[in-house]
Formats: C-alpha cells, structure tokens, sequence
C-alpha cells in the first residue's frame, strides 16, 4: 500500500510545531528555575490570600485560602497532566505530527499538540491586530495594572484553570450532563445502568464532551463534523463566551471596554476546543496565553538566552499564524462525496 506523499510545506510546519512544543517544556523549566534562583521563589512563598471560584460562569466565590508557592506547584502538576493527556489522545503527538507532513487531507482528529501550536498562533495574532484596531478607533482593551512579579505570575497561573472551569467545563459540561444522560432516562434505563455507569458518564460528559455524546449515541464533531454541536450547545457558547468578556471588561483589573470583544472571542475559540478535544485541551490553549507568553515571551529567566529564545518563538508564532489559517480551512473544508456514474448498459448484439 503506497503512502500519500510528503508536502514541504507541512514538513516545515511540523519542524516549526516540534520546536514550539520543545519550548512548552522549556517554559516548565525556565519558570522552575526563576522560581529556585531568584526572588520569585520567597516572594511566592511569603504571599498568602483567598482564591476566587468560579462556578457556571455565574456564580463566584471566594473560599479557598492559598500560599503562593504552593499553589504554583499544584497548578504545574495539573498543566503537567494536561500535557500528558494531550500527548497521547488522538492517536499520539508523533502519529498526527507525521500526517501533517503528507498532502492527503487527515482522516482523524489530529492530536492537541499539533493543532495547539497553530490555532494559539492564529489566536495571539488575531487578538492582537484586533487590540489595535480596537485602541485606535478609540475603544480602550486596556491593560493588567501594575503589580509585583509574584502576584501577577500567581494570578497569570491560576485563571486557565480557574476561569475554564468556571465558564466552560461547569456550564458546557452541565448541559451535556443532561443531553448524555436523556437517552438513558427516555429509554427508562437510568435506574436499570446503576450508579457507577451513570457516574462515569457524567464525569465523561464533564471532561471529554464530544467522547460522552458518542458514547450516548448522539452526534458528535468527530462523527459530524460542525453539525456535531447541537443547536442548545451554539447557545451556551455564545451566551458564556459574552459573559466571559464583559467579567473581563467589568473586573476592574485594568481592563478596558475593548476587552470584551477580545475576551469574547478568546472564550468562544476556548468553548468550541472543549467540546470537541476535552477540558485538557481548552486549558492549555488557555495556558499558553498566560503562563507560556508570561514565561516565554515575557523572558521570565532572564539573560541573553532567554531573549534569544523569545525571539525565535515570536518568529515561530507568526509563522504558525499563517499555517494555522492554511491548515484550519484546509481541515474545516467539507469534503465532496464523488457522484457516481452510473455505466450504461451496452446493447446486445444485433440478431442475425
């Protein structure tokens, strides 16, 4: 069986993806670092304050007391696990990397660290040019204040998880509780599946929503593409996608009205990447906002390598700017069944 030949382009991109993911790991390393060998380190441990939950994207409470440096650990382990998640889901980092570089279109999800790299990239930059277009037309996205470097490097760490848990994987994920577990209620068979299955759907539903919709036999992005989120799904999305932008705009952080829109944008981008990949997925692409710019770009360490290595990522972010869009449509396209023809019979022969 041949094998669908290789595309330069897409054997460029994937070098460009690989060595984004190689500095995925360098920011762990890089903020560890910071963290050990400067005083990021003690003053992380001297902050102490209450955590903010958010809950449905309504609800927000304040009830967790935490120290600084002790909840930086814990949210590296958790974008640790995510990663790990990410690395094997889907058929594997190396399989979908590999796919990239052939001309055939791919017939399977790719895996979340190839398409990563390149929706992030697209994001960053769309959000960008949307900031200045918004600032100069006179409508302020504004800025984060002016803080210290352990506050802002806490509080950078601890919104992917806090504010995707609070508005995407509570309220997304409640609704496809309910859509998941109606099959089995209609059906009669809710009391009949036991508590365990009926458990172990609703924390598929909360953690992997398209997984759960295929499981409970209901149409799903990775069997209908597009036409896989319901109609009810559309909605949630929107309506969490506004209010996430205006609690950003409304948060009095320093944030202007612009910042709605943005914000807006960024969470309906995150929302549908939770429905179709997992919560996994929408956290580290909301990781890669915070603490991967914060780490990366920002050249958290420090010194003359770490600039150097800013630089080349910025590089590599616009390039993967412009792959991501190729790639995006190229993958999005719907693609057309062939018709077939139908032979026409020949005649018989005439009689002689």
């Amino acid at each position: 069986m041949s094998r669908a030949p290789r595309s330069i382009p897409g054997i460029l991109t994937a070098i460009v993806i690989s060595f984004v993911v190689v500095t995925y790991a360098l920011s762990f390393a890089l903020a560890a670092l910071a963290i050990i060998t400067t005083q990021l380190g003690p003053n992380l441990l001297r902050l102490n304050g209450v955590l903010p939950v958010y809950l449905f994207a309504l609800i927000s409470l304040r009830i967790i007391p935490a120290n600084g440096l002790i909840l930086v650990i814990v949210l590296m382990a958790i974008f640790s696990a995510c990663f790990w998640a990410a690395a094997i889901d889907r058929g594997g980092f190396i399989a979908s990397l590999k796919a990239l570089t052939r001309k055939s279109k791919p017939t399977s999800t790719p895996d979340w660290l190839v398409v990563m790299p390149l929706l992030s990239s697209s994001l960053l930059i769309v959000t960008v040019l949307l900031s200045i277009l918004l600032n100069s037309s006179g409508v302020s996205v504004g800025s984060l204040p002016a803080t210290t470097p352990e506050e802002l490097f806490a509080s950078v760490a601890y919104a992917p998880v806090a504010e995707e848990v609070g508005f995407r994987i509570t309220p997304i994920g409640l609704l496809i509780v309910i859509r998941t577990l109606l099959p089995l209620h209609r059906g009669r068979g809710l009391t009949r599946a036991g508590p365990i299955t009926v458990a172990g759907r609703i924390a598929l539903a909360f953690f992997s929503p398209d997984r759960a919709k295929e499981d409970a036999g209901l149409p799903s992005i990775g069997t209908k593409g597009w036409h896989g989120i319901h109609w009810s799904e559309w909605i949630l999305l929107g309506a969490t996608s506004i209010l996430f932008g205006l609690a950003h705009s409304l948060s009095g952080a320093g944030w202007g009205p612009g910042k709605a829109l943005t914000a807006g944008l960024s969470g309906f981008v995150l929302g549908v990447v939770y429905l179709w990949y997992g919560s996994y997925a929408n956290i580290l692409l909301h990781w890669s906002f915070n603490v991967y710019v914060f780490v990366i770009l920002g050249s958290l360490a420090g010194g003359l390598y770490s600039d150097a290595l800013a630089s080349l990522s910025f590089f590599a972010t616009i390039f993967l700017s412009i792959a991501g869009l190729v790639y995006g449509i190229r993958w999005l396209k719907p693609v057309k069944t062939p018709i077939m023809q139908t032979a026409t019979p020949l005649a018989p022969p005439p009689q002689f």
